[in-house]
């Protein structure tokens, strides 16, 4: 395959498939260690434990796709052959293994962070028990009697804040529950790491381009600026740390919740 091609990608190089191949596995390794530590700690039916494990399968599957592009770097011919195309046709092969990349990198960093929102809601419901939670989204008064509670609605649904009174408004109210909830156990600069994550996920829904109002994020180490309608420069191996740090932040997360906090998680561990 020719690499003339492949090398004008951004991110797409041999030597970033390798790093963001091994980086991977050692991430992958850690979180079936954590899964299993779960295992011996947690009752079966804990939602801290089986929330965690999904994390592994969704890793497992990005692993997986990443080892493929780089099968296919060594194996052009290979690659030629499973999509019936001549062997000779660099431009075709290189867009198919194009393609596949930007796929694969984004379902992976995308899809990790779906998956750690959907935990955080379960472990929130688990708190507390079943009646007292749904009791909560009905009883709209007593909610905005929280002044913190009040504020994270009137933040992030500024136009919506005096309708939210409604009973129609339920699903952002909702959101913004689970938000203060895990926001009281999380400390401040993992409640940041969060929202930065957040927003690098709405700017792969937005072609890179990020909109809202201006943000400013120093992450591991380096600065992020957000500004209304311009893009966000990140590598892939910047990527794989940021999903390294969710994953760290959900570990820390489940285990600073004491065990008499989770009432009764049945009810939404079973069907999970």
């Amino acid at each position: 395959m020719a690499s003339s091609v492949i090398k004008d990608v951004d991110n797409l190089t041999r030597d970033n498939i390798d790093q963001a191949v091994e980086l991977l596995y050692r991430l992958l390794f850690w979180t079936h260690e954590k899964q299993t530590e779960r295992e011996g700690k947690f009752k079966t039916d804990d939602v801290r434990g089986s929330t965690f494990g999904k994390f592994t399968k969704r890793l497992s599957h990005g692993y997986i796709n990443f080892k493929r592009i780089e099968f296919y770097f060594n194996d052009s011919d290979q690659l030629a052959d499973e999509f019936k195309i001549s062997k000779n046709d660099d431009h075709s092969l290189n867009q198919i293994v194009i393609g596949y990349f930007i796929c694969s990198r984004f379902d992976l960093f995308i899809g990790i962070f779906s998956l750690f929102e959907d935990a955080l809601k379960i472990i929130c419901k688990a708190i507390l028990p079943p009646e007292e939670y749904e009791s909560l989204f009905f009883n709209v008064a007593k909610i905005l009697e929280n002044q913190d509670i009040a504020k994270l609605i009137k933040d992030n649904y500024p136009k919506q804040f005096d309708e939210i009174k409604n009973k129609d408004k339920l699903i952002p109210l909702i959101r913004i529950i689970n938000k203060f909830i895990a926001l009281k156990i999380m400390t401040k600069d993992e409640g940041n790491f969060c929202e930065f994550y957040a927003c690098i996920r709405n700017t792969i829904h937005n072609n890179g381009f990020y909109f809202g109002k201006p943000r400013d994020f120093t992450i591991l180490g380096k600065k992020y600026k957000f500004e209304d309608g311009k893009p966000i420069l990140y590598s892939l191996l910047d990527e794989i740390a940021f999903i390294k740090e969710i994953l760290r932040i959900f570990e820390e997360f489940t285990l600073r919740i004491n065990h008499d906090h989770i009432k009764d998680n049945a009810y939404v561990a079973g069907g999970q």
